[in-house]
C-alpha cells in the first residue's frame, strides 16, 4: 500500500511538471522539497495513528489505578498505636 502511495505521489509530480512546465513553483528542488516533507508528515501520521488502538486499555488502566488510589485504607496512620 505504501508503495502505492509513493506511486501516486510521483504520478501527481511528473503531471505538475508536464504540463505547467514554465511554472516557477515546480522546480525539481521545490517538488522534491514538498514530496519529502508530504511523505516525512504520513510517516509521523502512520506512527502516531498505530497507538490509536491502545488508547482505551491505557484509559481502562488510568481508572483502574485512580480508583486503588481513592479507595480508603483500612489502616488510620494518624491514630496512636
Amino acid at each position: 500500500m505504501r508503495n502505492f502511495a509513493f506511486g501516486i505521489i510521483y504520478l501527481v509530480q511528473a503531471y505538475l511538471v508536464f504540463y505547467f512546465e514554465d511554472a516557477e513553483v515546480l522546480e525539481p528542488d521545490r517538488m522534491f522539497t514538498a514530496m519529502f516533507t508530504l511523505m516525512f508528515g504520513v510517516f509521523a501520521f502512520m506512527g502516531a495513528m498505530s497507538t490509536v488502538q491502545d488508547k482505551d486499555k491505557a484509559i481502562d488502566s488510568a481508572r483502574k489505578m485512580f480508583v486503588m488510589i481513592e479507595t480508603p485504607s483500612p489502616i488510620d496512620p494518624l491514630a496512636p498505636e
